[in-house]
């Protein structure tokens, strides 16, 4: 995405054998965008990306040792360390599930101790680098009139249900996000009602007189999508989540209005639940006879044809249990 030249985006660096950049280059780019921004002399918008805790995971040593998590492994832990690397091939899900799915059951006990202390550190990498990106722009100067927008991309399976990663289930698990605004004088308050990411670009900008491109993969499922400024959205939204279209798995799509959460997968499995006492969504509670399953069904069924027109080659979904389409 860019504003014209007005966009200054710190993209990780792609020069650890993990993939992505590491976060105190991030820090590094981002405090030298925010230079530029100063240097122009006119107002920008600069956005900076940590990855850190997205597959696959690699934090320093630093971090482990801070943590506690600095001693040896039990077990010898290449053999799913190389598993996770698959992440970056195309068909990154599949192969990531297989791989680590694929180990006894003491190397999935190790593989699952291993992601979770591997993943604790890298938050633990981000976090002190964020804290340094935030005192590096203060000195500048630069927080003094911003608004600052915070917010988490997705979230991290570390093989709860056999799965790993991130983009294999629309729920909340991989969904659910973090997000706050910032700035020295604003006026503290909360926002509680359902919401998505959507919503960021309205609620700091107008999308009507800003040029963002919007990248290849993401064009067929974000046309006819739009958001709404933060506590606009008419009340009783529908919020839609989608995951695994084309990515090699069998896509889904959940609906979430209030707090009950619709999950439907294309080849038939639904999961239904309610978010006010499951907020992790862990207990299914699908009835097709429920007539909040039904409301949600309408949603995700009058939906499915912008689906199939975005991603071709999709094959046609199969109805879940009680249900038609």
């Amino acid at each position: 995405m860019r504003r014209n030249d007005e966009y200054v985006y710190a993209a990780p660096s792609f020069t650890r054998p993990a993939v992505f950049g590491p976060a105190d280059e991030v820090t590094d780019t981002g405090l030298a965008l925010g230079q530029q921004c100063l240097d122009q002399g006119r107002p920008c918008l600069l956005h900076v990306h940590y990855m850190d805790t997205h597959l696959p995971l690699a934090p320093p040593q630093q971090d482990l040792d801070a943590l506690g998590f600095g001693g040896p492994m039990p077990v010898d832990v290449s053999k799913f360390i190389d598993a996770t690397l698959f992440i970056t091939q195309d068909n990154g899900l599949v192969e990531i599930h297989e791989g680590l799915n694929a180990l006894s059951d003491d190397d999935r006990v190790a593989a699952e101790l291993w992601m979770g202390r591997s993943y604790a550190a890298s938050l633990h990498f981000a976090d002190r680098e964020i804290a340094r990106l935030w005192a590096g722009l203060d000195a500048l100067g630069l927080l003094d009139d911003t608004l600052v927008a915070f917010f988490t991309d997705h979230g991290e399976r570390l093989g709860e249900d056999g799965l790993w990663g991130h983009g294999s289930r629309a729920s909340a698990i991989e969904q659910d996000v973090v997000g706050f605004f910032w700035a020295r004088d604003i006026v503290p308050g909360a926002h509680a009602h359902p919401t998505g990411l959507i919503d960021l670009l309205p609620s700091i900008t107008d999308p009507a007189v800003v040029d963002f491109e919007t990248p290849a993969w993401w064009s067929g499922f974000a046309e006819g999508i739009t958001g709404s400024p933060l506590g606009e959205a008419e009340e009783g939204r529908p919020v839609f989540g989608y995951a695994s279209f084309g990515a090699g798995a069998d896509g889904n799509v959940s609906v979430r209005v209030a707090d009950r959460t619709l999950v439907y997968t294309w080849s038939g499995q639904i999961e239904f639940f309610h978010d006010d006492v499951d907020p992790t969504e862990r207990q299914d509670r699908f009835d097709a006879s429920d007539p909040e399953v039904a409301a949600l069904w309408d949603l995700i069924r009058a939906d499915i044809p912008r689906i199939r027109a975005a991603v071709p080659g999709l094959p046609p979904p199969l109805a879940p249990p009680g249900l038609s389409l």
